[in-house]
């Protein structure tokens, strides 16, 4: 005989479950009494709120156990990032050059950028960059020196895309401005700026 509770199989005429001491039913016993068939009715709409609960139960354990596993590959890609380019590390230090700030000044006239090297070194390799970001290319400037303690103005049509397209000022507006070259001792420098 099943029990109604927890379907174990119990020995035909049991009064009570073996495994969860629940009393048992037998089919003949409910059709003449009435109140029987009423808990039998009661214990199986109990059992499917039961079955739907563990479905949700189930459902929720699914998107939390997929939102767990999205958050551990982003986790595993912040670990591999700063593994790879942390410049705290001993080894990286001795293989790669050292990263200096460029001591630089940059205005908008609004035809012309006026850039000021401030350093007592000339800047060797420029590249300038004008609303560049991490995931897209700006409008770029190539040189290769711009001397120490000089001010240039560059105007800005001078700074295109790979694709052609001039910086014009009366199209665009400047919002952010970098600089990064060479050093003569072999350094990579970098500036950044921006305008609000």
């Amino acid at each position: 005989m099943k029990c109604p509770q927890c379907d174990f199989e119990n020995e035909e005429g049991s009064k009570f479950c073996e495994n969860c001491n629940a009393l048992l039913y037998k089919q003949e016993i409910s059709k003449y009494n009435p109140y029987l068939k009423k808990t039998k009715e009661k214990i199986e709409k109990e059992e499917k709120i039961r079955a739907e609960v563990k479905s949700e139960i189930e459902k929720e354990k699914n998107k939390s156990s997929l939102g767990m596993g999205c958050l551990g590959f982003l986790v595993l890609v912040i670990i591999v990032y700063f593994i790879m380019f942390n410049p705290f590390t001993s080894q990286e230090k001795e293989t790669q050059p050292s990263i200096i700030n460029l001591n630089a000044s940059v205005r908008f006239t609004g035809t012309q950028f006026i850039i000021e090297n401030d350093d007592n070194f000339d800047w060797l390799n420029v590249k300038m960059e004008v609303n560049g970001s991490f995931f897209k290319s700006g409008f770029i400037l190539e040189t290769d020196r711009m001397e120490a303690g000089e001010t240039y103005a560059v105007g800005a049509l001078q700074f295109a895309k790979k694709d052609g397209t001039r910086f014009n000022p009366v199209t665009y507006k400047p919002q952010k401005f970098d600089i990064s070259c060479d050093t003569p001792k072999g350094e990579n420098a970098f500036w950044t700026g921006s305008w609000e």
